[in-house]
């Protein structure tokens, strides 16, 4: 086995140096850069922190869903012999509770895994095998193990694919077809940075811009553009296009043809629209529900505003 994996390890090695040599200009080492970055300069804190516990108590829980219990069950009546993904799992959640920053995307990888013990658990409710169950109640719990994980499900994957926070791709669709009638178009976006795909859904040379949320900006006394933006968007777009005739830096951003903002930073800055001749071209549902820990707001639009 070892002889087949280190070959494999060299050349895979080699083929992302060479490649980031490629991309980058100069030769680097991105999984040293990124434990540097991360553990050894702590630079992760600059994207929020959570609780050591965060993982166990609600970032693993939130995406093993329904299936936990049964994961759980399957785990604790397997054999020893098959226990070994049981503890990769939580060898995994100790070393990621380690670090500051935590995601639910991180955890991911671990999915796979309780499903294996989850599906353990339904194959010996389904042959009868859990002897300290009667036969009829044995093929009850199958039935409600079932359930429990097929409705949740189908109804939060339809949801969430279908209706929740669905704006940011209908808004790039509706872009690309603008820009198509006029290929000089610039686009900014008033969001929170990351808020919408980007040239991947335009495929066009067309200007655009949203705020800076890197790890030097974030470091900022006064946060990064996209917190300021969030913070005071009235503000923080009358420094931005010099409003109001005061030059603050050598920078000086043209306002552009189209913006998207979100309904509840418009709501903000309504004169500002108005007195920079843009009237609103679009409309797209978003959300029914607030999504952002930090804030109880609902954003319930997208909003696209045309420069008259």
């Amino acid at each position: 086995m070892f002889g087949l994996v280190v070959p494999i390890a060299i050349v895979t090695t080699l083929a992302m140096l060479c490649i980031d040599r490629l991309g980058y200009g100069e030769w680097t080492f991105v999984p040293f850069n990124f434990f540097k970055f991360n553990v050894l300069e702590g630079k992760d804190k600059l994207y929020g922190e959570h609780p050591w516990s965060w993982y166990f108590s609600q970032g693993y829980p939130a995406i093993v869903g329904t299936t936990l219990p049964i994961a759980i069950a399957g785990y604790l009546t397997v054999p020893p012999s098959k226990k070994d993904l049981g503890r990769v799992i939580l060898w995994a959640l100790f070393v990621y509770s380690n670090a500051a920053h935590k995601e639910f995307r991180f955890v991911l990888p671990l999915l796979p895994p309780a499903i294996v013990y989850s599906g353990y658990c339904l194959r010996n409710l389904e042959r009868k095998l859990y002897v300290q169950f009667r036969d009829r109640t044995q093929w009850n719990l199958l039935r409600l193990a079932v359930f429990s994980v097929i409705l949740p499900n189908v109804l939060t994957a339809y949801y969430l694919s279908r209706s929740h926070q669905r704006a940011p791709v209908e808004v790039m669709d509706y872009l690309a077809d603008r820009i198509q009638e006029n290929p000089e178009a610039s686009i900014h976006f008033w969001t929170p940075c990351h808020a919408t795909p980007y040239y991947s859904y335009l495929h066009q040379n067309v200007s655009m811009w949203f705020p800076d949320c890197s790890p030097a900006n974030r470091e900022r006394t006064d946060g990064c553009e996209s917190h300021q933006l969030e913070r005071d968007p009235r503000r923080f777009l009358t420094n931005l296009y010099h409003l109001d005739g005061v030059v603050r830096d050598s920078i000086s951003m043209e306002l552009p043809t189209y913006v998207v903002t979100y309904s509840t930073i418009a709501a903000k800055i309504r004169p500002l629209l108005a007195n920079t001749h843009f009237v609103e071209a679009a409309s797209f549902f978003h959300s029914d529900v607030s999504g952002d820990a930090d804030s109880s707001e609902v954003v319930s639009k997208m909003l696209v505003y045309k420069r008259e």
